[in-house]
């Protein structure tokens, strides 16, 4: 059985049938353009066939994408997926100028920049998910490791005081 899952609910799916959803859910998107679970079901075949920029295309005409931070994060996964890192970037700024309160959002944009070269737009945006999240240690290792970049030298290893003092053993801190 193959997992099913739209904005209408979840279910299982036998894998003789996919040939014949996939063709439903085409025919859904070629009625309604920006349909939700249309747009999600082609976004993740392509994606389960590894053509990521096909899926990036897909879901970025999902009417449900203007209104869920976990949408615009798998689009932002797709496009870094297909080499289009700044185009990943650009929607995750979109979606943390929406969503400035979900840390999910503000720290995979931290390591957006990370990835362009840009750690001096990285470190503010990981402050703010620190803030709202003190206990993530991959925020906070993440921040440290940008205001080192940035040859913020004090601020990095207070940072890596904190998070030694919620997590003693961690290894990679430690290094």
């Amino acid at each position: 059985m193959i997992p099913l899952a739209t904005g209408a609910g979840a279910g299982w799916l036998p894998p003789f049938a996919l040939a014949a959803a996939d063709a439903a859910f085409r025919k859904a998107k070629e009625l309604q353009k920006d349909n939700p679970g249309a747009s999600f079901w082609l976004a993740v075949r392509a994606e389960e066939k590894g053509d990521y920029g096909a899926a990036a295309e897909v879901l970025r005409d999902s009417a449900q994408l203007a209104s869920d931070p976990k949408l615009s994060l798998r689009l932002g996964y797709y496009l870094t997926q297909a080499g289009r890192l700044p185009d990943a970037v650009a929607v995750l700024e979109d979606a943390f100028r929406k969503w400035p309160k979900n840390p999910e959002v503000g720290y995979f944009l931290g390591l957006g920049y990370d990835d362009l070269g840009q750690p001096a737009k990285a470190a503010p945006v990981l402050e703010s998910v620190v803030r709202l999240e003190p206990a993530s240690r991959d925020a906070r290792f993440q921040l440290a490791a940008f205001y080192e970049k940035l040859n913020r030298i004090e601020e990095s290893i207070l940072e890596f005081r904190r998070l030694l003092s919620s997590h003693p053993d961690d290894a990679q801190a430690l290094n």
